[in-house]
């Protein structure tokens, strides 16, 4: 005689089983899904680094330029696609396994009859049925379960590097205390006051690391073959791909090939060459890096505190001269591996000089920022960082509380107290090979990669703030390398294929408008006032009034020779590395009065 609850037993028994098949079907769909994206992604990044190599070649070809666009749309859709199926599978998935055991659970007990002994044996007892497919059934479910739990796992893994190779990372210890260090005292008297430092140009990108003149009467045009708003130009001993630095009146710049590594001391007025001097190797027997054209042998931009000019090389050699030129220190940190070869520029604050030193993968251990002593080059502090090799350059933020230094590389961006190294905070927002240098302006830091997203990030946060300090987001127009530009009232990217996207400041989401431009971009956007500069590879320059509904093309100049470096503002002057030359853009009633007191002089 069957019990009254037995009736449930077809309902439940039919839950259970169709639960069962949906887990199955399910993981199955989610295996599927991540080995077609392994193999299809593997496939369409070559083809996309492809088709920009020939838009280098062919900058003109408009067809190609919007290939070039429509396959990186159709790539980041594809990778947010992916990430969304698998989020949702993962728990469609979790929601079927629970399902199937707890129905299959209950169906056994609705399953059970009363114990007839006298024609029941032990074989045919349902305690003893369900016994024996208890252990197989657990087993299969603990099968399904794992395959869950590690495409939860994979679901969180980042687009491959263009090179294929993926970065993974193994959290440190992050040493936070709960407590913030507090701010040192007042700068001491040897030491550039914030007056200083914000007339001068001492970084690469200026005082702030953002690409923003102090003055505001800048020229607009200038045409080097014609020498028109030219004020000067120099040429430059060795090649390199760092940018010019400035402090008063010098200006300075790095050169190197594989055998010798030279700063050069330039008068800003004249452009003289003042001093030359080579560095000296600081490891010897270190093997000769690995560079490609993108980053050469002397792409790190120098610092300079007023007082000293630090420069960093390929080969891991760092070194500090005087204004008069003499050596004050050199270390050699060896040679870094790294894929593309090290182009992370310098940045100083108070009596510190930081170098961020990023490279090999993150499960080799060998990324760390360093601290050194400007004066004497002693390593203060250092700290590792769970990121594989990066391009990006430390940021100095000096007006936070505790001054910080904001550093970026496959998968976080990490702010670093800038007194002793001990972690604030940290966001994971960043994927594959990291180029772009991070901004900050108001309180957010905005930090980008090709892949996937441009954040804003609020810097007042301890340990993990993914998830809580994170403004807005955007997808749209990113670069690879150029770093982005920040306005009081909008965000703008540079994509190396010309493509200019501005957002809305305070909100992301939605592009307020694109523009593009017939060149290929490695140099970051600068601000003067309300105009954008944007200096491309083949030397053409453009200057971008900017508005709401969209910017304003109001002056186009020409260089006369390629440009990958950013350009540095001073009063009425421009300063601009290109492949051969320095050049000084002035304003045309500058260049006259400079030509009439040569002229009186020579009388």
């Amino acid at each position: 005689m069957m019990q009254p609850s037995s009736h449930y037993y077809p309902t439940v028994f039919l839950t259970a089983l169709v639960a069962g098949l949906f887990s199955i079907a399910v993981c199955v769909l989610l295996w599927v899904n991540y080995i077609q994206r392994s193999g299809n992604l593997a496939e369409d990044v070559p083809q996309y680094l492809m088709l920009k190599e020939s838009l280098r070649q062919q900058p003109d070809n408009a067809p190609l330029r919007e290939k070039i666009r429509g396959l990186d749309l159709q790539l980041r859709q594809e990778y947010f696609r992916e990430r969304r199926f698998t989020y949702h599978g993962v728990f469609l998935l979790l929601g079927g396994l629970a399902t199937t055991l707890i129905t299959a659970r209950w169906a056994a007990t609705l399953r059970r009859k009363l114990p007839m002994p006298d024609s029941i044996s032990s074989r045919q007892d349902p305690d003893m049925q369900v016994a024996r497919f208890a252990y197989p059934a657990l087993a299969v479910l603990g099968i399904l379960f794992t395959g869950s739990a590690i495409l939860l796992v994979l679901s969180h893994q980042s687009l491959p590097s263009r090179l294929g190779e993926m970065a993974r990372w193994n959290p440190p210890d992050t040493g936070l205390t709960g407590t913030l260090p507090t701010p040192n005292p007042a700068p001491a008297p040897d030491l550039a006051t914030p007056e200083e430092i914000a007339v001068n140009w001492p970084r690469f990108r200026g005082p702030r690391g953002d690409g923003i003149s102090a003055y505001s009467n800048i020229p607009t045009t200038w045409h080097a073959s014609s020498g028109q708003g030219i004020l000067w130009k120099a040429p430059v001993p060795l090649p390199g791909n760092s940018s010019p630095v400035i402090w008063g009146n010098h200006i300075f710049l790095t050169g190197a090939t594989e055998e010798r590594r030279e700063v050069y001391c330039f008068d800003a007025s004249t452009g003289t060459l003042l001093w030359q001097k080579e560095v000296p190797a600081g490891s010897p027997d270190s093997p000769p890096p690995k560079v490609t054209e993108d980053t050469g042998y002397a792409a790190p931009t120098a610092a300079t505190d007023g007082r000293h000019v630090c420069v960093m090389f390929a080969n891991g050699d760092v070194a500090a001269f005087d204004f008069a030129g003499n050596l004050q220190w050199h270390l050699g940190l060896g040679t870094p591996k790294n894929i593309y070869g090290h182009a992370t520029s310098l940045a100083i604050y108070r009596d510190l000089l930081f170098v961020q030193f990023d490279q090999g993968s993150a499960k080799d251990g060998l990324s760390q920022l360093l601290a050194l002593e400007t004066s004497t080059g002693e390593i203060v502090w250092k700290k590792p960082r769970p990121v594989p090799n990066s391009w990006s350059s430390p940021l100095v933020v000096d007006n936070a509380t505790p001054p910080q230094i904001i550093a970026c590389g496959d998968p976080w961006v990490i702010s670093y107290a800038a007194t002793d190294g001990a972690e604030l905070w940290r966001a994971k927002c960043l994927r594959a090979d990291i180029g772009p240098s991070p901004v900050v302006a108001d309180g957010i830091a905005y930090a980008v990669s090709e892949f996937p997203c441009l954040s804003a990030i609020r810097i007042d946060g301890t340990g993990d703030v993914t998830e809580t300090h994170i403004a807005w987001t955007a997808d749209s127009g990113l670069p690879d390398t150029c770093g982005p530009l920040v306005t009081p009232d909008y965000v703008l990217l540079l994509a190396s294929y010309g493509t200019l996207t501005c957002y809305d400041k305070n909100e992301g989401g939605d592009p307020l408008w694109e523009m593009d431009f017939d060149g290929n971009f490695r140099s970051s956007p600068s601000l003067v006032e309300n105009r954008v500069y944007l200096l491309s590879e083949e030397g053409t320059a453009w200057v971008v009034e900017l508005g709401r509904e969209m910017g304003q093309q109001i002056a186009e100049a020409d260089l006369g020779e390629p440009c990958v470096t950013s350009p540095a503002f001073q009063d009425g002057r421009i300063y601009v590395r290109g492949a051969e030359h320095l050049f000084c853009i002035g304003l045309e009633s500058e260049i006259k009065n400079q030509n009439v007191e040569g002229m009186a002089e020579s009388e």
